[in-house]
């Protein structure tokens, strides 16, 4: 799985030449920790189970698109066989049997990716706001004046780690287990659509977390 990124507010950002003094050093200097956004984002239990949910769920959904696409294709295939000896009445309805499903298809999945993408944006809302809340208690506690985040930094010495104490208290604070996404108005029955050739409307590009 494919860990996004988090990007939070930083604190703020400084460069002090001969003020600058690492996690714990003497008092009357610019205090400062660093932490990795990036390994938090990997070991934070919590978050990577919802966006595993938010996975599974958009999994189940692909594959009511895949059934419906066998279905409508198998519809096209057998329009095309008695193209030579139906109606024109005839074919004039199978080709809106098709439009119709093409259709319906096309807003399912448009409606999904939409719904997709508002609900990986809440979760990455609540995340920040959890992530920001953990570092400024950290931050309180060791008496620190500055954190920063570790992937605008050229070069950060360990000793201004305090990554592995985010981790920790966000694990603590907000346990994996119950971890839900949730549903809104997820659709849960399947379209019933299949996209032109010309302008196919299913496909893994048209999803999200790919």
């Amino acid at each position: 799985m494919k860990i996004i990124r988090i990007s939070v507010f930083l604190l703020g950002i400084a460069l002090v030449a001969g003020f600058v003094s690492p996690v714990g050093a003497d008092e009357g200097n610019l205090r400062i920790g660093v932490v990795d956004l990036q390994t938090v984002g990997q070991q934070y239990n919590r978050y990577r189970a919802a966006v595993k949910a938010l996975e599974d769920k958009k999994a189940q959904l692909q594959s009511v698109v895949d059934s419906e696409e066998k279905e409508v294709l198998a519809l096209i295939d057998s329009l095309e066989k008695v193209r030579a000896t139906a109606s024109d009445e005839e074919l004039k309805k199978k080709r809106e049997e098709i439009q119709a499903r093409d259709q319906d298809l096309r807003e399912f999945v448009t409606r999904t990716n939409i719904q997709f993408r508002n609900e990986l944006d809440s979760l990455q809302v609540q995340i920040r706001a959890e992530i920001e809340d953990v570092v400024a208690s950290i931050a309180k506690e060791r008496k620190l004046d500055l954190v920063l985040e570790k992937g605008m930094l050229i070069f950060s010495s360990e000793a201004l780690e305090i990554t592995n104490e985010v981790v920790a208290e966000l694990n603590r604070r907000h346990p994996a287990k119950g971890t839900s996404v949730s549903s809104g108005n997820a659709p849960s029955v399947a379209p019933t659509a299949f996209p032109s050739a010309s302008q196919p409307a299913v496909g893994s590009g048209h999803w999200p977390f790919r």
